[in-house]
């Protein structure tokens, strides 16, 4: 038997699912029920071909008794043919059109009821494209020995459709078949005489996929044949864009593949400094295209966003391209200032220079694009209303910043004490916007957290120097232990935090932080300390670092330097029986009280080749007749070192500097550093003589019972360099003379001004004898704190030269040169 003629006398039924039909002739195309009316006639039939033509395709006797036929429809109900025998059509393949059904229709043609089965019906797996075809039911495509079946009767001259497949071209193969392609399957089928439901298929060994004219092997007239599908696909093509920066040192055109262009985006930007440039480019290329000539139009918006929103930067409202068949990939969009540009405008618009005001800031750039090709009817899904990636460059902070309090002396952003006294006023804080200071070669500063903290250091830790240096840390707990302030003064007190601001808005330059000193308290002891400090983060940005390097930043704290307002007191000295004479000058401090102004004084003259500040004569606290400045002296007295000298020479004339201990005297001689105290004068005159003495304790010459001036005594102490005074020593009923200094309160026999403090030096010295120096350093602390006047000028030193010095200097003298008193006159007592 011919192939085709089994293939249409039996079961042409194709390959379906047995689904009964209306039986309307309405469900069969014109063209189909033609073709079932030519095979019930003596009639030769030839295949319309696609692309014209015909071919040779069956030859009918007339002799039928039912005549079967297949076609293609590209609808479920199989009114729109695109394969069929006498008709050809293409099938628009597509995303949204990738399902075709295959339909089969079956006419009696003699006088009687018809009625029989298609077994196997499959499409075969394995061959041509069937592994891009998914079938329903799924039993529709397999191997030998598998299939769908279907049973049909119809009565005499009944035209109906029998059964359909469903046919999905998986969504793998839209790119695969281009227009004019042909889609290929084999499609199988066997014919069985019984019908009814569930007839069952041959088995794989009685089902040969190619025709045999044996009844044993091929009982069912099995039969495969190829069906093919010409593809009209609609114009499609791909495209691959981007967005990239390049940052340049000047503003310059460059090809769009130079390697400075790089597509970092918000998450990990370039980095553009104050001063370069950033250009940027964006592109769009398209690839994969399903036919060899197309063309369309497009158009674009290019975007720059800093952080507030998208700015339109270039607009091309329509090109025209197109793309020939030798060109595998097409530049539709090159916009830029490039040297190659493509369908560009407004390139200079795509650069820009990188200005202080842009620190801190991420600057992205993008470009949203619509590509279409004509004529219509393409699909522009992945081309339409499309956008590039972001390409961004962050633009860094750069400074270093010092917080900054200048307040009275402290001018220079160090720290420090200001010395205020119980009763006095805190200095205000002259602030013109310096309590930061930013470098003027950097950029702005990025928004700085702050804080403005306050603690009291107590008397007791007064030896613990303000510092006049900021500190770096991590650690924005101000007053933890810890940190910077506790490690300090190892005790605050009163820690506390009195202005922040993390908010993120920029530093208050106006904010006067000095004002935030906590007052003085009532009753407050001398050397309390009470303290201010602003701490900021961050301090301190690069532009040599990246984005994620100064957000790092934000962890660190730079601490300034504090400022203490530290209570003091003014020590008063008073010297009583004598005058003062000062080479250079005399200077002490003044309280002024409710009470009056009290300070220091002399009981007789105060004599100066300088000047002479607020110190008074006559054992007075407002009068300073007595004092004589700018005197220039005559002879030994009064020329320093010489005078010195000439004293010294004189008394060692009397008692030679050499160790001496007899019934009139004692000498000592150190040639070093000798400690000394702790004795009275026992003779009539001793004499120490050192190189640099340290009075470590008491030395006292007690009253006495005297019956002529040989019984009058003195001690004299001569040091070639220093003498020093430790803390404790309260009496010295001595001269003091020194070639260098003499030091009331010299802390352990060290001169440091750091030790001077109310709990070293706040023993009232008294010292019963003159005094001769270089340098009168008047350390000690004693008196001056209280409130009234007999507290404020009680003195820390008193310097007295007795009536004995005298009485005992007449013993000594003798001859010629005595001076006889022969009047005197009762005085006031000083006050």
């Amino acid at each position: 038997m011919d192939s085709k003629k089994i293939f249409l006398a039996i079961a042409l039924a194709l390959f379906g699912v047995i689904s009964f039909s209306k039986g309307a002739s309405a469900d069969v195309p014109g063209v189909v029920q033609r073709q079932l009316r030519d095979a019930c006639r003596k009639f030769t039939m030839y295949e319309v071909l696609y692309g014209g033509g015909t071919t040779f395709f069956e030859k009918y006797g007339g002799d039928n008794y039912i005549a079967t036929a297949n076609w293609i429809s590209s609808d479920e109900n199989g009114d729109k043919n695109i394969n069929a025998v006498y008709e050809k059509k293409n099938f628009e393949l597509s995303e949204d059109k990738r399902v075709f059904y295959i339909n089969t229709a079956v006419l009696p043609c003699k006088n009687t009821y018809q009625s029989g089965s298609a077994v196997n019906v499959r499409i075969n797996a394995g061959r041509h494209d069937a592994k891009y075809l998914i079938t329903s039911p799924g039993k529709a495509k397999g191997e030998a020995g598998q299939g769908a079946s279907h049973s049909y009767g119809a009565q005499p001259g009944e035209l109906k459709r029998t059964g359909v497949i469903t046919v999905i071209v998986k969504s793998e193969a839209i790119n695969k078949f281009k227009d004019g392609d042909f889609l290929t399957f084999s499609l199988h089928q066997c014919a069985k005489a019984e019908s009814g439901e569930r007839v069952p298929p041959y088995p794989a060994d009685k089902d040969p996929y190619e025709y045999v004219d044996n009844p044993i092997t091929n009982p069912g007239n099995c039969y495969s044949r190829d069906i093919s599908i010409r593809i009209s696909a609609p114009i499609k093509f791909n495209v691959e864009s981007s967005t990239k920066a390049a940052v340049l040192n000047s503003s310059q055109s460059i090809r769009s593949d130079d390697t400075r262009f790089k597509s970092n985006g918000r998450n990990n930007p370039q980095t553009a400094k104050v001063g370069q440039w950033v250009s940027f480019k964006h592109t769009v290329i398209g690839k994969d295209f399903n036919k060899p000539d197309v063309q369309g139009f497009g158009s674009y918006t290019t975007f720059r966003n800093n952080g507030s929103g998208d700015t339109t930067i270039s607009n091309h409202g329509g090109f025209i391209w197109r793309r020939y068949g030798y060109e595998s990939r097409k530049t539709l969009i090159n916009q830029g200032l490039l040297t190659d540009t493509v369908n560009s405008t407004n390139e200079n618009g795509e650069i820009f220079k990188v200005t202080k005001q842009m620190a801190g800031k991420t600057i992205c750039s993008s470009m949203a694009y619509s590509i279409e090709s004509q004529p219509g009817g393409t699909d522009n899904r992945n081309r339409f209303n499309q956008r590039t990636n972001e390409a961004c460059v962050y633009v860094p902070y750069n400074f270093d910043v010092t917080p900054c309090v200048k307040i009275d002396k402290i001018k220079n952003c160090s720290g420090g004490d200001i010395d205020v006294p119980t009763d006095g006023r805190i200095p205000p804080d002259s602030n013109n916007g310096e309590e930061i200071e930013v470098p003027d070669n950097g950029t702005g500063t990025s928004p700085i957290r702050y804080k403005i903290t306050t603690w009291r250091v107590p008397a007791a830790r007064e030896g613990r120097v303000t510092v006049n240096n900021r500190r770096d840390n991590e650690n924005g707990d101000t007053c933890a232990a810890n940190n910077f302030y506790s490690e300090v003064y190892q005790v605050l007190e009163n820690c506390r935090v009195v202005r922040e601001d993390s908010s993120g808005r920029s530093y208050d330059r106006n904010t006067r932080i000095a004002d935030f000193i906590p007052e003085i308290e009532e009753g407050a002891e001398a050397g309390t300390r009470y303290c201010v400090a602003l701490s900021i983060s961050p301090y301190k940005m690069s532009d040599t670092q990246s984005k994620a390097d100064q957000e790092a930043n934000n962890n660190q704290w730079r601490h300034s330097a504090p400022i203490c307002i530290k209570v003091v007191k003014k020590p008063k000295v008073q010297f009583w029986g004598n005058g003062v004479f000062s080479r250079a000058g005399i200077r002490t401090s003044l309280s002024p009280t409710k009470e009056g102004v009290l300070g220091s004084w002399v009981e007789y003259e105060a004599i100066t080749g300088g000047n002479i500040r607020n110190f008074r004569t006559e054992s007075s606290q407002s009068t300073r007749r007595l004092a004589i400045e700018n005197y220039t002296s005559i002879g030994n007295f009064g020329q320093g070192a010489p005078s010195i000298d000439s004293v010294i020479s004189s008394i060692a004339s009397k008692f030679p500097r050499q160790n001496t201990n007899n019934s009139e005297m004692t000498v000592n001689v150190y040639d070093d550093t000798e400690q000394i105290g702790g004795f009275s004068a026992d003779r009539t005159t001793k004499v120490i003589y050192g190189k640099n003495l340290r009075i470590i304790s008491d030395i006292t010459n007690d009253d006495r019972t005297v019956n002529s001036d040989s019984d009058f005594r003195q001690i004299i102490i001569i040091a070639d360099g220093n003498i020093t005074i430790d803390q404790n020593v309260k009496r010295i009923d001595a001269w003091l003379i020194a070639k260098g200094t003499i030091n009331t309160c010299a802390v352990n026999g060290l001169q440091n001004i750091q030790n001077v403090t109310t709990g070293n030096c706040n023993e009232q010295l008294q010292i019963r004898g003159g005094t001769l120096s270089n340098t009168l350093k008047l350390w000690r602390t004693h008196g001056s704190d209280g409130k009234t006047a007999s507290s404020l000028s009680e003195p820390a030193e008193i310097i007295k030269q007795s009536a004995d010095t005298y009485l005992w200097g007449q013993a000594q003298s003798g001859g010629q040169g005595k001076i006889v008193t022969t009047y005197t006159k009762e005085l006031p007592v000083r006050y």
